[in-house]
């Protein structure tokens, strides 16, 4: 089957452009499947976990912001720092749960390409929860 996706690589981008901006080639080049050969889902299961480092980045600047702002005296700023970083807790769980439509033998098709890695390992999430108050020793081995 034909691949629908544009070569980026080939587009001639002006000066400051939306994708030249948000780094729209370098982004869709990081989502390369480990198993061989590569099964379908495993790119779905890629951008899960990509998007959800982004937002992890997002929520970690929004609770920099929002100490900064408490320091400061600011709580309204602080507050809209805070709706920010709940809504985006909320889209992410609502993101992570589009993982149960992937079935468990859909996901043991790819699973063994991916060990030893897991989700535990991700430092963004050690780090909020850290500073959000979470600071349980087990979770420090992954």
């Amino acid at each position: 089957m034909k691949d629908i996706m544009p070569n980026y690589e080939n587009l001639e981008l002006k000066p400051l452009n939306y994708n030249s901006y948000l780094k729209v080639p370098e982004l869709l080049s990081l989502q390369q499947e480990l198993s061989s050969p590569a099964h379908h889902d495993e790119m779905f299961f890629i951008i899960i976990h990509q998007a959800s480092e982004l937002w992890f980045k997002q929520i970690r600047h929004e609770t920099a912001g929002l100490i900064q702002d408490l320091r400061a005296g600011s709580v309204s700023r602080a507050l809209k720092k805070l709706r920010r970083t709940v809504g985006i807790m909320d889209l992410m769980v609502q993101q992570i749960n589009l993982l149960n439509t992937l079935t468990p033998v859909e996901f043991a098709g790819f699973r063994d390409a991916l060990r030893p890695a897991s989700g535990f390992q991700s430092i963004q999430f050690r780090v909020i929860e850290f500073v959000y108050g979470i600071r349980e020793e087990f979770f420090l081995q992954f």
